[in-house]
């Protein structure tokens, strides 16, 4: 709710054009990102960085590298977990599902040692049919994915 107040805030700024508003976030503002440009149409493209992921493969067990699972919640805040009715009907992927056709780039990173790069191209596997399906045209789907070869975190 603080998030979609900023951005009611955002628009009444001089020289900020209401029609051209974006989130990015890597890590925890990957976790904002992901949540607040699930919920508010008014974010024109959203880009998320270390967050994406499965429920799935954040549980499994983390063995070795290249991690295979995150082995539980990287940080409570970051994760809902399997909660009742919630966890095992709503998952990662829809975040990024409900964006389509809206332009979403995902990042993610080869090492990440909280959210493993299974679980990301996972995530942007399950969601690129519905991108894919509300596709204008010949255009791409919206969404896209980059991999960095490094551990969590922004890269150049």
């Amino acid at each position: 709710w603080d998030m979609m107040v900023l951005v009611d805030f955002l628009e009444t700024l001089p020289g900020i054009d209401p029609q051209h508003l974006g989130v990015a976030g890597c890590s925890g503002g990957g976790v904002q990102s992901a949540y607040l440009g699930s919920v508010d149409e008014r974010l024109v493209a959203a880009s998320i960085a270390c967050y994406t992921s499965t429920l799935t493969v954040d549980y499994a067990p983390s063995v070795g590298l290249p991690f295979i699972g995150g082995g539980g919640p990287a940080e409570g805040e970051q994760q809902w977990g399997p909660v009742v009715g919630i966890g095992t009907k709503l998952d990662k992927p829809d975040l990024l599902t409900i964006r389509s056709p809206r332009p979403t780039q995902v990042l993610l990173t080869t090492r990440d040692q909280y959210f493993p790069l299974a679980g990301g191209e996972a995530a942007v596997a399950e969601a690129m049919p519905a991108f894919e399906a509300l596709a204008q045209g010949s255009e791409p789907p919206a969404l896209t994915m980059t991999v960095g070869n490094n551990t969590h975190g922004y890269i150049n």
